[in-house]
């Protein structure tokens, strides 16, 4: 693992935080401003067996419950905002934490591979909570003076889900 400057990583803690913060406050347009155009955003399913974990390798899981591309993110941004993903009716409350942010370079100069652990709780009608607890593993890449999210791997650490999941991580 290569160190990079504290300024880089603060910047990168920065940018993970208004991710977070405009997702909890529904501003999903600029939320997917964020991604780039060949973006990919996936979650592979764990399931246990026997006691122990298995699934696919990093390379390719089994099944994802996401793996989506940018054409299909907006979709599911737009069923929120026009009312047709009903498990959104109304809007879940959100609040997400992201922390043990760790920052590496990738193959290109303007790339860093980021794996951050999160929190993320979800409030439905004001009766229905649940807590998701993860690591995501993002290629973040500098465009235009600034970050955009090119890939992100979704990690639950719970295999017990709820029926119905409609919010981005």
């Amino acid at each position: 693992m290569q160190r990079v400057p504290a300024e880089l990583q603060t910047e990168i803690q920065q940018f993970l935080t208004h991710e977070a913060w405009l997702l909890d406050t529904g501003k999903l347009r600029d939320w997917l401003a964020l991604l780039t155009e060949d973006v990919r955003y996936r979650m592979p399913v764990r399931a246990t067996v026997g006691g122990g974990m298995t699934g696919g390798t990093d390379k390719e899981p089994v099944f994802c419950l996401f793996d989506d591309d940018k054409k299909s993110l907006e979709m599911r941004t737009m069923r929120i905002e026009t009312g047709t993903a009903h498990a959104e009716i109304p809007a879940s409350v959100t609040q997400r934490l992201v922390t043990n942010v760790m920052v590496n370079p990738a193959e290109s100069a303007d790339e860093f591979d980021v794996v951050s652990s999160f929190i993320v709780y979800q409030e439905r009608l004001g009766r229905h909570g649940s807590t998701f607890i993860g690591k995501r593993s993002d290629r973040l890449r500098r465009s235009n003076g600034g970050w955009q999210i090119a890939r992100r791997e979704i990690e639950l650490a719970q295999t017990i889900l709820p029926s119905t999941i409609s919010i981005f991580f």
